[in-house]
């Protein structure tokens, strides 16, 4: 893939300060689809217990499916070239540490959660991901064949992998993954070389209608909510593109605070949420609590909440990376992240 130079301020105040901003609003999008993807996981793995959800909270989460992990995927590939200005050893070590560790840790932790033990000694599992975990074993991929790809534009990726799908359709477990969702994390490294937070308001305006119209579309169409077809590969990325306008353009606010917070710990929050919400959701259908509003927040907040308390508890970080060093989790606003 072509590289993608990160672009810097000439002066080193002006070029720190670029990259503090560039950071907080990919850590507000990607701290946004992280509760977004927990948000509709204490809707589903309730429902898989018989325990019915709001349907309001249903349609809602529907209507942003189409844009939850394409987003998480395109901003991972725009820290791409980034990754790639590493000497290739530590660029390997580093992707080692801080994804393929936490990807067993928590594969591990949550087939024991979801009392699917036999699940770890299956290898589908490990090569295709348990559950929401695919999302790590994707990402995997996609980083061990990024340095072999790295002259050829992103785009171009991008193209040949989403046509590969719609032409092959591959029916492997977890490959079909690493193709489609691969697609826009190697888009990505092309939309970051473009500069999507400096288009014309007018133009962000279009892309706004036309997401709009995909939240719509995901509603009402009969695949109720995102499909893998050629137009919601348009229409992901008009929200996607709209969302990388938007981000930096928002005032730096409380709850803009917490969601960046959110998205430097994000692999604490991806990783942990499942495990706690499939626990709590199987002692709710086993003391037969009635779905509902208090239900589903309930759910929610301790897919939150166990996430949140991992961050603060001394310790805890070995779940979530392998030798941490302090001083280059002190050097990057998004150390804690896998990307």
């Amino acid at each position: 893939m072509a590289r993608t130079p990160v672009p810097r301020a000439s002066a080193a105040n002006g070029g720190a300060q670029y990259e503090s901003n560039r950071f907080r609003w990919m850590d507000l999008l990607r701290g946004l689809a992280v509760l977004l993807i927990i948000s509709w996981h204490a809707i589903t793995v309730p429902r898989g217990f018989g325990i019915d959800m709001p349907e309001i909270v249903v349609t809602i989460n529907t209507a942003l499916s189409p844009y939850r992990l394409p987003t998480l995927l395109v901003i991972s590939g725009m820290l791409l070239s980034r990754s790639l200005d590493k000497p290739l050893a530590i660029y390997y070590e580093g992707k080692a540490r801080r994804i393929l560790w936490p990807y067993v840790i928590w594969t591990l932790l949550t087939a024991l959660a979801i009392w699917k033990p036999s699940a770890i000694a299956d290898p589908v599992t490990w090569y295709s991901g348990l559950n929401h975990l695919w999302f790590l074993s994707t990402l995997l991929v996609c980083y061990a064949v990024a340095p072999l790809l790295r002259r050829v534009p992103g785009w171009l990726v991008a193209a040949a992998l989403f046509a590969f799908w719609l032409i092959a359709a591959p029916p492997i477990p977890g490959v079909s993954n690493w193709i489609w969702f691969g697609a826009y994390f190697f888009l990505g490294s092309s939309i970051a070389r473009a500069r999507p937070t400096r288009m014309p308001w007018w133009a962000a305006a279009a892309l706004a209608v036309v997401a709009v119209g995909g939240s719509v579309a995901a509603v009402t169409g009969s695949g109720s909510g995102y499909a893998w077809k050629v137009h919601w590969i348009v229409l992901s990325l008009a929200g996607v593109l709209f969302l990388i306008w938007l981000a930096p353009r928002i005032p730096r606010v409380g709850v803009v605070r917490a969601l960046e917070s959110v998205g430097r710990h994000s692999i604490y929050y991806y990783t942990a949420h499942m495990a706690a919400i499939a626990l709590f959701a199987r002692a709710l259908a086993a003391l037969d609590v009635p779905g509902g509003w208090l239900t589903y927040l309930g759910v929610l907040a301790i897919g939150i909440l166990l996430p949140l308390a991992l961050t603060r508890t001394p310790g805890a970080h070995w779940l979530f990376a392998f030798a941490r060093r302090p001083s280059t989790e002190k050097s990057s606003p998004v150390a804690r992240d896998p990307a």
